[in-house]
């Protein structure tokens, strides 16, 4: 049987220090800014929107620290906040070194590990 975990970080409020529930003119303003930012798990390698964007730029991360054969057999993508990983690794260390590295990407706020294999 496949054993499932999830690691979840803190997430901090995004809201604006500035921002005052009685003020009309800063609940429009707070509105028009929150319409006009990309979220940051949507984010792609370049900055402009991509639905996988937090998947992708996970991978990069991997990729500056992991060779690519460590990486093979891996695939990476999200649901939302959440990095799914996959497939299979080298080791239990190098999940761990994995999970690390993706909770530090803007975005993610947790990591699922189902189905993830040692070689």
């Amino acid at each position: 049987m496949t054993e499932t975990r999830v690691h979840l970080r803190e997430f901090p409020s995004t809201a604006p220090k500035s921002a005052k529930c009685g003020s009309l003119f800063d609940s429009h303003t707070m509105t028009y800014s929150l319409l006009n930012t990309i979220p940051p798990e949507r984010v792609g390698l370049n900055g402009e929107y991509d639905h996988s964007g937090l998947a992708k730029r996970v991978l990069q991360a991997f990729q500056a620290d992991f060779s690519t054969q460590d990486l093979e057999a891996l695939r990476v993508t999200q649901r939302g906040k959440v990095v799914v990983l996959m497939g299979s690794v080298p080791t239990a260390e190098v999940l761990e070194q994995l999970i690390s590295i993706a909770l530090k990407v803007e975005g993610a706020i947790g990591v699922e590990t189902t189905g993830i294999r040692f070689r």
